[in-house]
């Protein structure tokens, strides 16, 4: 089931609160400690976000007191954090292999079982949020996301894709194997590259036609990195959520009503990063964010959490979002 809603710009509160919690079906199918893990391999997130040119804009009246101070808020999320339901996002790898089946993983059980863990992993990630390595005082941490993913795995032989790095490319390519297929989350997993990048993708906005992707390069043959790909995803689907690097700067304006206080409370910004940086360390600002670039990365603050479903609700990540039925008039 489809749903379509158009907005007006004498729309009401109520169908207004209605509409951020609305569902949108598509069809087809840790706790912290500094060397849980050993990180056999080096990610790198430096360049991994794309520019997501917003085409349209929501009808409904932005300038609005209504959504300028109460929807567009990390607090009305925050308010209504308790009786939010969990959200799933259905995700589509695509493993482009070689023309002869190599290159990338494989459609065999050891790969799935693999796969499985590794989604398993990403999910605890978003399920159980880890303590934060610097705790801020007075801010109150929420232990679960309310987000989910789930995966489907589709394996493609094709050289040509298996050595490409480019987003459009891949995308196009995808759909012209399924033509039939609807729009779906698609995480390409390529033998190609983007510059200096372990991966990339796209930041929501108000195109509601925007495709959601993203493009990282296989990690197949070491297990041992298996966790750290997991890691790597959470990183870059919390992109996908609206969540930006806490080490390039472009969050430290105090004066933004976006402004993330529970993640820099007022101090240095941005924050140091490396996949080895001990967050632990009081020699550095390294810290173990979602989007703090280090293999240790699994704490979501309180106004991240509520910026992720601030995006599920008026962003074109809500596309690729299906639900459970739940009570819109209980949210205020």
């Amino acid at each position: 089931m489809i749903l379509n809603i158009t907005l007006t710009k004498t729309i009401s509160m109520l169908k207004f609160k209605t509409l951020l919690l609305l569902c949108f079906l598509i069809s087809s199918d840790w706790i912290l400690s500094q060397n849980q893990w050993v990180h056999p391999i080096n990610l790198n997130h430096d360049n991994d976000l794309v520019p997501s040119n917003s085409l349209y804009t929501l009808d409904c009246d932005e300038s609005s007191p209504d959504f300028h101070n109460k929807y567009n808020r990390y607090q009305f999320y925050l308010d209504n954090y308790a009786i939010h339901p969990v959200v799933t996002i259905p995700v589509q790898f695509v493993f482009w292999q070689k023309d002869n089946g190599t290159g990338n993983w494989t459609n065999d059980p050891n790969s799935i079982n693999r796969l499985n863990q590794i989604m398993a992993w990403l999910n605890n990630i978003y399920t159980n949020n880890c303590a934060p390595s610097d705790p801020i005082p007075g801010v109150t941490y929420l232990p679960d996301t309310k987000i989910r993913f789930e995966a489907k795995y589709t394996f493609i032989p094709n050289t040509t894709m298996w050595g490409q790095g480019e987003s459009s490319t891949l995308n196009n390519a995808y759909y012209q194997a399924f033509p039939s297929s609807e729009k779906k989350f698609l995480i390409h997993v390529t033998g190609g590259s983007y510059g200096d990048a372990s991966g990339y993708t796209v930041s929501p906005n108000s195109n509601f036609s925007l495709q959601h992707f993203i493009v990282t390069f296989n990690n197949e043959a070491d297990p041992l990195g298996d966790y750290g790909f997991a890691v790597h995803l959470a990183h870059e689907l919390a992109h996908d959520l609206d969540l930006f690097h806490t080490y390039q700067g472009s969050g430290c304006n105090q004066n933004n009503p976006d402004y993330l206080a529970d993640v820099f409370n007022y101090g240095p910004c941005p924050h140091n990063a490396g996949w080895d940086c001990d967050v632990l360390s009081n020699s550095n600002t390294c810290t173990n964010n979602i989007m703090g670039g280090t293999g240790e990365s699994c704490n979501f603050s309180p106004m991240q959490i509520a910026r992720m479903h601030r995006a599920l609700s008026l962003k074109s990540i809500r596309e690729y979002v299906k639900c459970e039925d739940f009570n819109a008039s209980a949210i205020s």
